[in-house]
């Protein structure tokens, strides 16, 4: 991470954003539920910044587990369900954090913040949410599986998003395989205008 950090900016980067699951790779499972597990991602966010230059990076993290309460009880309309109690990924939360140097901030999932005069409202979904008014970008930092079968569908969302928004969408993407899923990347920036200028 610090690597690519360094050539982003050698290229002029003034905003650095890295995949949700880079600390710590994809679906921590079980692991999530331990102390330690949680204590070691916040101390390697933290060992982070202190390699970081004067460019902020966007970066999400698994540091904070679920309790059985949260996973028990879900509703939808008006029926309430179950989930399934086997350990996953979703048994912990992904934060997205702004870490700059020698600083790490945990931001809300589906919040705003200002860099300089710019707005980024962040989010950890895949859902047809619209920024507030006033954002400039819009961050998405995922941990779902996506694969070239899936690229149609997330191309047309996040169009959608950016031109009805009148916003530019990042999305950034894991890489990897686990549990049966592909995680392809298919990273990409997308126009006030709906169209994709860059694909990772």
């Amino acid at each position: 991470v610090v690597n690519a950090y360094r050539e982003c900016l050698e290229h002029g980067a003034q905003l650095v954003i890295a995949p949700a699951t880079c600390i710590c790779g994809i679906e921590p499972a079980a692991l999530a539920m331990r102390g330690s597990f949680l204590s070691q991602t916040q101390a390697c966010l933290h060992a982070l910044s202190q390699e970081l230059g004067s460019v902020p990076l966007i970066v999400g993290a698994y540091t904070r587990a679920l309790s059985d309460e949260e996973l028990s009880v879900g509703m939808v309309g008006e029926d309430y369900f179950s989930p399934p109690q086997e350990p996953s990924v979703h048994r912990a939360m992904l934060s997205p954090y702004l870490v700059e140097n020698n600083c790490v901030t945990e931001l809300e999932a589906c919040a705003s913040f200002e860099l300089g005069s710019q707005r980024f409202y962040i989010d950890t979904t895949e859902l047809e949410i619209l920024p507030p008014d006033g954002s400039d970008f819009l961050i998405r930092l995922s941990d779902e599986p996506w694969n070239s079968t899936m690229s149609e569908v997330y191309d047309e969302l996040h169009s959608w998003t950016a031109a009805t928004g009148n916003i530019t969408v990042i999305c950034c993407r894991s890489i990897g395989t686990s549990g049966g899923n592909v995680y392809g990347g298919g990273s990409a920036v997308y126009t006030p205008d709906g169209k994709i200028i860059m694909r990772l």
